[in-house]
């Protein structure tokens, strides 16, 4: 008997985080035994209020497995649950339902709760993947809480989906998550995302980076064949050592007479805490803190105001100045800082957006929750500053404060002419030049996205094929929206418009090399303080299409065959944009089937064709002879080119079982190429499909390690 198999291949990147508290591995110090389900659970003494959101979107997980995925909740669930905190859940998808609202509770309750929602719920219906619903849940319930740690963890397995009226929804149908994001962070809750599948097929996490701190470490992706391992990423971002948890919000380098004596301020998210802060010049003494207040350390030798707070102290020492500082903030006992902020600092991009603040202002983080390490994070304060309190989301304007003396418009490099807005004079009329924008009394520069990559995708209920494009998000955590501008499939210009660090399009033009500069534009649109005005900035980054998924179904015959190149031997590899792969020993030249460039062959069953020569896709026959009572193994080869190209590399693959049959019957190969299936997959055989496991179609991957130029995939 006989089983064909086709392989298609795609390329994507494994990013793997370790815990530091890993209750996961084992009940070490930080972790304690108990009666849950996993039994070892967090125990950093931090009562934290922990709010579960999981998605229940039936297309995602019925693909990824049910069962699988509210297993992995729960062992989550157990091991970030502490007997003395707070744990609520709340479902979505096409519907959103509070399971139990944040309140104190037991593990056997905990896993009961998970357990309950493929009951409660007919998830083959639930479309939709309504990620905002979460949000929005989650600010009304952490409303109420104080004193304690806010933790929001968000589990989902696709694309944010909004629900179509009816049985389905396509991929492009997209549901916003981000409109509440900032107000969520203003409110100091701490989001975290869990996607549980392949990064580039399933998901990007460009859709959910706006809501989470920093998207480098908050976003932890799930490999359904081994997730399990992910639970020791959960445990450290949740569970930190000795339930510490300290963040510096306001800093004022320099006291000033009519301003504020020297400080800086932080607030204590974690457990209560013995806290000190520091300048190079040296540190304060300690201060008792508890969990969810803020506290100021001041020199009280320098000029200006004393920062009244519920929390201060002194003996800071000196900074470098207004534009050289670096702060720190220290708990007793611990030799490194726990939080760092350096002027002129940046996060992953490595481009700092900071601003020079005015004499009399501070620097002022605009939300307790947004990332203190993205420079335009930080504004000039509204008046004086504001130590020991929460910095307000939107500054009080003062008519013609923009007229003050110690306003200088221009001084971050902008021009301003007029200096100031009217009829108030209430902030700096900034010219829009495409790199500044108005922001309180100053003109500041705009962060831009540093990265752009894209994906073909197949959309899980339909046979459409969509072109995701994702980058890295501006580092900036207020409003913001994004323009794209992409080429269609008839080659004209379309632009989209969106707060997602990501879009997917349905009728692209195939990416190539001559069209990469002109594939995708990406601009940013701010709204300005104040003023009101729209400010734009265009990010000067291309969008190369990186990697192609699975499709579902052929669309060539195979041939017996291979079509030869037209030199008598093979040719020197060419040069590309984006490094590929190709299945090795089908064809007798090299790479006749490659995955990333339209050669003889084009992208196995893919719909962008060459625009001359052949497509004439290869098939890999396997014949298992009836002879054979032992375990039969077959091996395939995937190799990387172009030839220099050596970097660790997953190669994420499709099986598909197209039937079996008696070989006997079928006089030879050329006999069997013009009966296989074709284009629109009808059973023309009449054969009986033998299913990989529960599916006919598998999905799985084998890594290339670093410095090989292949990698093998057994079948047996």
């Amino acid at each position: 008997m006989n089983k064909l198999v086709f392989i298609t291949v795609t390329l994507s990147l494994l990013i793997s985080q370790l815990g530091a508290i890993d209750c996961y591995n084992s009940c070490s110090p930080g972790c304690i035994s108990t009666t849950s389900t996993f039994g070892c659970s967090c125990n950093n003494g931090n009562d934290a209020a922990v709010l579960f959101s999981t998605s229940i979107n039936g297309v995602s997980l019925n693909r990824i497995g049910q069962e699988n995925y509210f297993n992995f909740i729960t062992k989550a669930a157990d091991i970030v649950s502490q007997s003395t905190g707070l744990f609520g859940l709340f479902a979505f998808g096409s519907s959103r339902t509070s399971i139990s609202t944040l309140s104190t509770t037991d593990y056997s309750s905990i896993d009961l709760s998970i357990a309950s929602i493929p009951t409660q719920f007919d998830i083959d219906t639930e479309y939709g993947n309504v990620v905002a619903a979460s949000v929005t849940n989650a600010i009304s319930e952490f409303s109420s809480i104080t004193g304690r740690q806010k933790y929001h963890i968000i589990f989902s397995a696709g694309f944010p989906l909004f629900s179509d009226f009816g049985s389905s929804t396509r991929l492009n149908n997209y549901d916003n998550p981000c409109t509440n994001a900032p107000s969520s962070k203003q409110q100091n809750i701490q989001t975290f995302v869990v996607l549980y599948g392949e990064e580039g097929k399933d998901f990007v996490k460009g859709s959910y980076s706006c809501l989470v701190e920093d998207p480098d470490t908050d976003i932890i992706i799930v490999d359904p064949t081994d997730a399990d391992a992910s639970l020791a990423a959960i445990s450290e971002l949740l569970c930190k050592s000795d339930g510490f948890d300290v963040k510096i919000t306001e800093v004022n380098p320099v006291g000033q007479t009519g301003g504020y004596q020297a400080f800086i301020e932080g607030i204590n998210r974690g457990m209560e805490a013995s806290i000190r802060a520091c300048f190079s010049g040296g540190c304060s003494s300690y201060i008792t803190v508890p969990t969810g207040e803020y506290f100021v350390a001041y020199d009280s030798t320098s000029n200006g105001n004393i920062p009244i707070s519920s929390h201060s102290i002194t003996n800071l020492g000196s900074s470098n100045g207004n534009t050289g500082w670096v702060a720190t903030l220290e708990i007793n006992g611990y030799s490194s800082p726990i939080d760092t902020v350096t002027y002129g600092g940046s996060g992953s991009s490595g481009v700092s957006d900071w601003q020079i603040v005015n004499p009399l202002k501070t620097y002022e983080l605009r939300g307790v929750g947004y990332n203190n390490q993205y420079g335009a994070n930080w504004r000039q304060s509204c008046d004086t500053g504001s130590p020991g309190t929460a910095p307000v989301s939107a500054c009080t304007t003062t008519a013609n404060s923009c007229l003050q003396t110690d306003i200088d418009c221009t001084i971050n490099g902008a021009t301003a002419s007029p200096k100031c807005g009217l009829p108030n004079s209430d902030y700096c009329a900034c010219d829009i030049d495409g790199v500044f924008m108005s922001d309180y009394d100053s003109c500041i520069k705009m962060p831009l996205p540093t990265n752009c990559r894209g994906y073909i995708v197949n959309d899980p209920s339909f046979s459409d094929e969509f072109l995701v494009l994702e980058w890295d998000r501006a580092e900036w955590d207020g409003d913001i929206e994004y323009a794209v501008s992409y080429l269609s499939v008839s080659g004209t210009s379309i632009e989209f418009t969106g707060e997602m660090s990501s879009i997917v399009i349905k009728g692209y033009a195939p990416y190539t090399s001559t069209n990469a500069q002109d594939y995708a534009d990406l601009k940013v649109n701010y709204i300005a303080p104040v003023s009101g005005s729209q400010y734009s900035a265009t990010a000067d980054i291309t969008c190369p299409v990186i990697t192609q998924t699975p499709t579902k179904s052929p669309t060539a015959e195979p041939t017996a065959n291979p079509i030869m190149d037209p030199t008598g031997g093979p040719t020197p590899a060419p040069s590309h944009d984006e490094p590929g792969v190709y299945i090795d020993d089908i064809c007798n030249v090299a790479r006749c089937d490659c995955f990333e460039e339209n050669r003889n062959c084009c992208t196995p069953f893919g719909s962008n064709l060459p625009s001359t020569g052949s497509c004439e896709q290869q098939i890999k026959y396997i014949e298992i002879l009836s002879s054979n009572t032992e375990d039969y193994q077959e091996e395939i080869a995937f190799r990387l080119y172009p030839d220099s190209y050596t970097a660790e590399t997953i190669v994420y693959y499709q099986l598909t079982a197209y039937g079996q049959f008696n070989y006997t019957d079928i006089a030879n190969e050329t006999t069997l190429a013009t009966i296989s299936p074709r284009d629109n997959i009808t059973n023309t055989l009449k054969i009986f499909v033998d299913p990989i496991g529960s599916k006919n179609v598998y999905y799985g991957n084998t890594t290339i390690v670093d410095g090989d130029e292949f990698g093998t995939l057994t079948l047996k």
